[in-house]
Order: structure tokens, then sequence, then C-alpha cells
């Protein structure tokens, strides 16, 4: 990743990126895609939350482990866990072969859209996925 890996607003600007390449999927009907830059724009959200606080950067992709830790931090992510523990499973889904669950409805998708975005709003107040 260009950019420095203890920088919150590289991992940031990345998350904001890969949030609107989410959305933009979306809406051309392409949800498997979607899925995973809403993935993408989670982890990175949280990573960038968690660097700030100095966290350590750990690699991974797991969103429901890294909002746990933004919950051991005082975060108030809890809502968020069924999300990330759906689109962490969309990830995997998507890129290795197994045995996973159907694939949601683009009607799921779109809320786990909102989901996503309501966690930037939260994370980055002033900041979040559209900055003005």
């Amino acid at each position: 990743m260009r950019g420095d890996a203890q920088n919150p607003a590289d991992w940031l600007a990345y998350a904001r990126r890969d949030l609107a390449k989410a959305k933009s999927d979306l809406d051309a009907g392409e949800v498997p895609y979607a899925l995973t830059w809403l993935q993408q724009a989670a982890e990175k959200a949280l990573k960038s939350w968690l660097i700030a606080r100095g966290w350590n950067l750990v690699k991974t992709h797991d969103v429901a482990s890294l909002a746990r830790a933004a919950i051991q931090r005082g975060a108030d992510v809890s809502w968020f866990l069924p999300t990330a523990s759906a689109v962490t499973e969309e990830y995997f889904a998507e890129r290795y072969p197994g045995d996973f669950d159907p694939p949601p409805t683009h009607e799921e998708a779109r809320r786990f859209l909102a989901d996503v975005q309501t966690l930037f709003a939260q994370l980055h107040p002033n900041t979040g996925p559209n900055p003005k």
C-alpha cells in the first residue's frame, strides 16, 4: 500500500476510495464486487481509527475482530458487529473456494452500505466517507 502504514489519514483516504467504489459497484448491480469494497472500506476505516489511538497494526481482513478492538478502546460500535461479520465472510467467499452461505441480496448489500457509512460517520466525524 502506498503511503505510511502508521498514518491514520493514509488509511482513511484508502477507506474513502473503497467506499466510493462499493457504492458505484452496488449502483451498477455488481453486488459481489460491492461487498468486497465494503469490507475493504470498513477494514481501513477501523484501522485508521485504531492506529490514531496507538494500536499496533495487525494485518488482518477480519472486520469483526477490528470492530472488537475498537470496542475495547472505547468506540461504541457493537451495533456494527453483524455487518462486520457479514462483509468479512463475503470478502473470503469472493476470494477463496469453500462452503459459504448464499450471497446477500441487493437489498441486504444496501443495508451493509448504510452501516459502513454510519461507521465512517461515527469513527471519523467531520471527515467521514465524504469530507466537506
